[in-house]
């Protein structure tokens, strides 16, 4: 540890002691954003300068866990008073028994903010979203990753009804031992968002999951009028906000559409191991939205990226979704 605020011991699921040391580096990295040392004039600082911090380890050495651990770290952080659990990790299959322990959390009151997942992909529609972040409970909040320049970066999970918030992800400079390294991921996403809810839960703790869920989702800063179709919120997590109650308004959808017929269209098939670029252009434009007459990739192994005018990824799309704008 690099200093942290008040650490409290918890337990190593792992081997089954009270050595929770890290052999991994991701559980430092995501204690860092949470709650390093303010005061100590190096490297990063936390978001949190008092409260406590639980460790409780489910991950091996190699990043790995199995539900069993996951359900056990569980029922030990709310038996023992945590307020509200970061997750940033999880699977692709769902599980009843992991589903049963995070709802019998929200019955305590604890909320459990969760990493969207690092897969690019929608985890509304895919057929193997993101767990525990995908559940489909009041007590859990799904984090996206967003950049230095508000888009949502280009790893990112996403989901209209499923991924409610976004918060800082790439290039996030936090703990590991010894040191500290630069990280990108939802993993770190998460934290920024756990943070403010246990600022918010400090403040007010008598709010349910459910209200500070809500309240983290009205509170955001838009991003972008089109990132409402990729976020149940449309925006990133904004901690004095959040503790205000104060709520933005949102951007107004783009008027005076005007329509431009022309035809782009790629191979039928299209060739193995390729790569087509199309560019459209329409000066003086605020926005430009395209429509498909019928998209259909291989999911997993092809994608389209649509880029801006300065060639920066804004949307990534795979798999059979016939015709959308």
């Amino acid at each position: 540890h690099n200093g942290f605020i008040n650490d409290v011991y918890g337990w190593n699921f792992v081997d089954d002691n009270g050595n929770v040391q890290d052999d991994n580096n991701h559980g430092t990295a995501v204690a860092g954003v949470l709650g390093a040392d303010t005061k100590n004039g190096k490297g990063s600082r936390g978001l949190l300068t008092k409260g406590s911090l639980m460790v409780v380890k489910i991950l091996d050495q190699n990043g790995m866990s199995t539900t069993e651990r996951a359900v056990m770290g569980i029922e030990y952080a709310v038996k023992n008073g945590a307020s509200v659990i970061n997750a940033s990790w999880g699977g692709t299959t769902f599980d009843q028994v992991l589903f049963d322990t995070i709802s019998w959390a929200n019955e305590r009151g604890v909320l459990v903010v969760c990493a969207a997942g690092n897969e690019a992909k929608d985890n509304d529609t895919d057929e193997r979203p993101s767990y525990p972040a995908s559940f489909q409970l009041p007590n859990v909040v799904s984090v996206a990753a967003h950049d230095n320049q508000d888009r949502l970066v280009s790893f990112t999970n996403y989901g209209k009804e499923t991924v409610h918030v976004a918060a800082p992800g790439i290039g996030i400079y936090s703990t590991v031992r010894g040191g500290y390294l630069w990280l990108q991921g939802t993993s770190f996403a998460a934290p920024f968002v756990a943070g403010v809810a246990a600022m918010l839960r400090g403040q007010e703790p008598l709010l349910s999951p459910l209200e500070v869920k809500n309240r983290l989702i009205q509170t955001v800063v838009p991003l972008h009028y089109y990132v409402k179709e990729r976020l149940v919120s449309g925006g990133r997590v904004n901690a004095f906000n959040a503790l205000k109650n104060i709520v933005p308004p949102k951007i107004q959808a783009p008027t005076k559409w005007k329509k431009e017929l022309r035809s782009v269209e790629s191979l039928h098939p299209y060739l193995n191991d390729t790569k087509q670029v199309y560019e459209i252009k329409q000066p003086g434009a605020g926005h430009v939205r395209v429509h498909f007459t019928n998209f259909d990739l291989e999911k997993q192994y092809d994608q389209l990226v649509l880029k801006d005018n300065q060639a920066r990824p804004a949307m990534t799309y795979s798999g059979k979704l016939g015709a959308f704008w």
